[in-house]
């Protein structure tokens, strides 16, 4: 297993007795960094002197459902582990579903509403917050995140420490600490031992390259089928809020594309929304769906 990365801030917090919060989402860079992370306080001997646990942030209905649900992944990855696992919501209770709705209220019809890269609410709002609020019980705390500098060009410049200022105060020392920054996905999954490993979320073996909301805005389009095809409910009520709004779910990807692959209409690939007049700003006059190359 490749190291983890381990900074002289995070040693010396654990020194004097830092509690340890592991976030877990149930997605296979979260999980392969608990696992990690365990050896690693055993063998440093954290384990059992200092407060180790796991924390997963509960998106509600934008989460797998059904029998690939995501909440009793999480809650094995970390029984497996032997980790208390704290589950964090929104303060008023609401789901990232119904954010979502609130979004579009609140902006108008004139503007887009979906998280993105820009206005990725989905995060601030449905975890960081949430799991803030978790973490300023503790006078020392460092939360550990599973993300990846190869995953995007903004995760590249994170880096591997940092104090977590939105709580940090006089009374409490805090930090972020991203332990494997610096992995590959083959590292993940040789940690993991492969798509099929134990826990591992049966996303995964469907194809899946990444794992948070069941239909996410940042993912794949084999990702967007293998959630709209598995969690139908979900997909049927994001379906229907492109629709009446106008706005397609993704700059790239319309909803109604997705649905035309479902149909077995088409490989998603080959399925492409005519351009309207205001698609430059990613508004989606409803069309039929056409077929690359089709007469």
């Amino acid at each position: 297993m490749r190291p983890l990365n381990v900074p002289l801030e995070i040693t010396t917090a654990m020194d004097e007795g830092a509690a340890l919060a592991v976030s877990l989402s149930g997605g296979k860079d979260s999980q392969a960094m608990a696992n990690a992370l365990v050896a690693w306080a055993k063998l440093e001997g954290y384990w059992g002197r200092n407060e180790i646990f796991a924390v997963h942030a509960d998106l509600g209905r934008m989460e797998w459902s059904g029998e690939n649900a995501t909440a009793p992944i999480v809650a094995a990855q970390a029984a497996a582990l032997d980790l208390e696992l704290h589950i964090v919501t929104r303060t008023d209770g609401r789901d990232l579903l119904e954010r979502i709705k609130d979004r579009r209220e609140k902006v108008g019809p004139d503007l887009p509403f979906w998280p993105s890269a820009k206005t990725r609410y989905c995060t601030s709002d449905l975890k960081r917050e949430p799991i803030n609020k978790l973490l300023r019980k503790w006078t020392h705390i460092i939360s550990a995140e599973g993300i990846r500098k190869l995953e995007s060009k903004a995760r590249a410049n994170k880096p591997c420490w940092a104090p977590r200022k939105r709580i940090l105060s006089k009374a409490r020392q805090a930090h972020t600490w991203h332990p494997i920054l610096d992995w590959t996905e083959d590292d993940v999954w040789t940690a993991l031992g492969g798509r099929d490993g134990d826990l591992v979320h049966p996303a995964y073996a469907m194809g899946n390259e990444r794992l948070s909301c069941a239909m996410c805005v940042f993912g794949c389009d084999g990702d967007l089928v293998n959630g709209a095809r598995n969690n139908p409910e979900l997909f049927d009520s994001l379906l229907e809020l492109e629709r009446d709004s106008g706005w397609r779910f993704t700059m790239d990807r319309s909803l109604e594309e997705v649905k035309m692959c479902l149909d077995g209409k088409a490989p998603l690939e080959l399925v492409e929304m005519k351009a309207g007049p205001d698609k430059g700003k990613m508004k989606l006059r409803i069309q039929l769906p056409v077929i690359q190359g089709a007469a």
